[in-house]
């Protein structure tokens, strides 16, 4: 998994994505199969799915 920063807040629209929070750093992974629109995260312990757009990703 990579790590990406959330560029602005996110409120999840279903039950399998994430809430996110600007600034707060969470670890992501491409979608099986992948998606262009969203990636697979992790936060805590929690996962689902967090839109592309709202990341920047910091590992290469």
């Amino acid at each position: 998994m990579k790590r990406a920063r959330v560029l602005c807040s996110y409120d999840a629209s279903g039950s399998t994505e994430l809430n996110l929070t600007a600034n707060e750093v969470i670890f992501v992974s491409e979608c099986n199969p992948p998606n262009p629109d969203y990636m697979y995260g992790k936060q805590g312990l929690l996962k689902g799915l967090v839109p592309r757009a709202f990341l920047e990703m910091l590992d290469d």
